[in-house]
């Protein structure tokens, strides 16, 4: 016996540590109390809390709870829960820590996504937002990068929405028209490639782009489709 049971909840190791829980669960309003939420943290493979036991993690989280929070290139998916008493309901902050606990991109955001499946920027860029995710579809609203220590490399707000990086370069969709809900519109606006370090290497001028694939992006102009590369100068 390695770690006892001492735990309402533990997730997998990642890069040596593992996501635990003491003092309830995954905040999960549909079938708990509120007085039944756990707070999370890490322990390593002797059983040594690492990061303090000081975390929230609520239900949606979950996929979420094994990808999020999971440490990915030295860095794991941390979140914190505020009650409004006067409405009943809660919110989630969301921010990074390293392998020691250390706070390093600050617990300001409304999401984020590090290493979630398909939405992995390469360990080094974090994809955030300060409005809701759209149930992870890929159009965001208010979405922006930073870098693993906070630091901003596309403005929040900037793009309609930013995909994952693919050679170096990310598709990223600008001025998109909004329905009466607000959510953007697609086939309106207009695309382009951002690099990893924030830069517009492709105008958003085209209708429509795909991914970068051994050097080369399919684009749409005019309802045609070609191919550009980019060549570095």
């Amino acid at each position: 016996m390695i770690v006892p049971f001492t735990y309402d909840y533990a997730a997998p190791f990642s890069e040596g540590l593992a996501y635990v829980c003491k003092g309830g669960g995954i905040v999960d309003p549909w079938y708990r109390d509120s007085d039944e939420y756990g707070k999370f943290g890490y322990i390593n493979k002797t059983g040594e809390v690492v990061v303090p036991l000081v975390y929230d993690c609520e239900y949606s989280d979950c996929g979420g709870i094994l990808l999020a929070q999971s440490f990915c290139g030295g860095y794991a998916t941390v979140s914190k829960r505020t009650v409004i008493p006067e409405s009943e309901s809660y919110y989630m902050d969301y921010g990074m820590i390293d392998n020691t606990g250390m706070i390093t991109v600050p617990l300001d955001y409304d999401w984020i996504w590090h290493d979630g499946g398909y939405w992995n920027f390469d360990n080094e860029l974090v994809l955030v937002g300060l409005s809701d995710d759209h149930a992870g579809y890929y159009s965001w609203d208010s979405c922006g990068l930073v870098d693993t220590m906070g630091k901003e490399v596309v403005a929040i707000g900037h793009y309609t929405s930013i995909e994952p990086f693919c050679e170096g370069y990310a598709k990223v969709w600008y001025d998109a028209s909004r329905s009466n809900y607000g959510s953007p519109i697609f086939g309106t606006g207009t695309y382009g490639f951002v690099d990893t370090a924030g830069r517009e290497v492709v105008p958003c001028i085209f209708s429509n782009v795909r991914s970068f694939s051994e050097g080369l992006a399919a684009v749409l102009v005019d309802e045609k489709w070609g191919y550009i590369a980019i060549v570095e100068p």
